[in-house]
């Protein structure tokens, strides 16, 4: 979502009304200390390796190439190390137990910084991308409400 955002805003397209960043994967070096969260449950690993490994597909998928080529610096160049200025506002969201939760707080403190409004919902005991979960989780579909409800309020004017 982040690096759709980035793109659109640097080639001068039009960008959406508001974003939403559920459980936003941002460091895409992969060294932030909450990826060694031994309570993450859907993305745990047996090993510090396992966990690599997966990360790296992860970055090989979102950046076209292997984080170790491309080095950590151009990661994150790529999502953390990047301005935010004149992104639309974000809502992002992301459970305290999730390997990825020191992504979603650094992406909030970042894009405020640039002056972007941004809502940072940090929800107890949740599992990776919990509101996708809203059939099996009351807090997802708690969450996917708050998430309808920013969405109306900041597209509301575009509908007159």
């Amino acid at each position: 979502m982040l690096l759709t955002l980035l793109a659109l805003r640097d080639r001068g397209m039009p960008l959406p009304a508001a974003a939403v960043c559920i459980s936003p994967w941002a460091d895409l070096s992969n060294q932030s200390p909450s990826r060694r969260n031994p309570r993450e449950i859907l993305l745990r690993c047996n090993s510090a390796d396992q966990r690599d490994t997966i990360l790296d597909q992860f970055t090989m998928a979102a950046v076209g190439g292997d984080r170790r080529k491309l080095g950590c610096k151009s990661c994150s160049a790529l999502s953390l190390a990047a301005s935010f200025a004149g992104l639309p506002p974000l809502r992002v969201v992301v459970g305290n137990d999730e390997m990825i939760l020191d992504d979603a707080v650094e992406v909030a403190r970042r894009a405020r910084e640039d002056g972007v409004a941004v809502t940072l919902e940090v929800a107890d005991h949740m599992p990776h991308v919990y509101p996708t979960f809203g059939r099996w989780l009351p807090e997802g579909d708690a969450e996917t409400l708050r998430i309808c409800r920013f969405i109306q309020q900041r597209t509301a004017s575009l509908a007159r």
